[in-house]
């Protein structure tokens, strides 16, 4: 197979190989039109009004948590006392009607998101399997003792895919005092073709939602295979008895 762009040659060989390369090609300028997009929406996101207004009333409505941030050892005491519930990071989004892009009382804001692929260059297309970390930023208005980072990743339709924050994966916050970055890396990025939104949130143990960015990055998976969902495992197949098949 001949693999031709804008009239000249880029590559010629075996079908199959010729069009994952044309995949290739395409998830890198997809990539690149993401990144120049996601740059736009961060500088969105950041100018959305601080704390107070209908969007943080309706985050009050959906996140019904309420307190006062702990002492700094009161964390620790309360370990005990916490709900066990779905965390925010898995919950239904809010009502179409109802979708704030950032909500929050700024207790602790969120100042930057991004992607980066296993040698810490910003992306945002992947191929299944990959690595990917998501970067977040922080500020806290005041040094605090009570504080979860967390992630989400979604389907355009709203399908939780993942979601997590540092409570369930076993870290005690102790102390903020002022700018930070906090990553969190997934060794194997095993999903599906097609795109993906990843929300982030710092809230309190309690879940008061300091900065809760929705649809903070986006990004594209791209798959050599044709398997269907969002999730792609590593599989083996087995046979046994009279049956018999051969590898393409």
């Amino acid at each position: 197979m001949l693999y031709l762009e804008h009239g000249h040659v880029k590559g010629l060989g075996d079908p199959r190989e010729m069009l994952a390369a044309y995949r290739l090609d395409v998830a890198a300028g997809e990539g690149a039109r993401l990144a120049t997009e996601h740059r736009k929406d961060q500088e969105i996101l950041l100018r959305t009004a601080g704390g107070g207004g209908a969007a943080v009333e309706r985050a009050e409505t959906h996140f019904p948590f309420k307190e006062n941030p702990p002492s700094p050892d009161a964390s620790r005491k309360q370990e005990a006392q916490l709900r066990v519930e779905q965390p925010l990071e898995q919950k239904i989004p809010l009502e179409p009607d109802e979708k704030p892009r950032r909500w929050g009382n700024r207790d602790v804001s969120i100042t930057g998101c991004r992607l980066l692929d296993a040698s810490d260059a910003e992306r945002y297309a992947f191929h299944s399997g990959e690595s990917m970390t998501i970067e977040i930023s922080v500020a806290p208005r005041i040094s605090t003792a009570d504080f979860v980072f967390g992630i989400g990743i979604f389907t355009p339709d709203e399908v939780c895919v993942h979601g997590s924050n540092t409570e369930i994966d076993g870290f005690l916050p102790e102390r903020l005092d002022g700018p930070a970055t906090v990553r969190v890396t997934l060794p194997r990025l095993d999903l599906g073709s097609g795109a993906y939104l990843v929300d982030v949130a710092v809230h309190s143990r309690r879940e008061t939602p300091y900065d809760y960015w929705r649809g903070a990055c986006r990004f594209q998976v791209d798959s050599p295979d044709r398997d269907a969902g969002l999730y792609r495992p590593e599989r083996r197949w087995t046979f046994a008895g009279a049956v018999s098949v051969s590898a393409r």
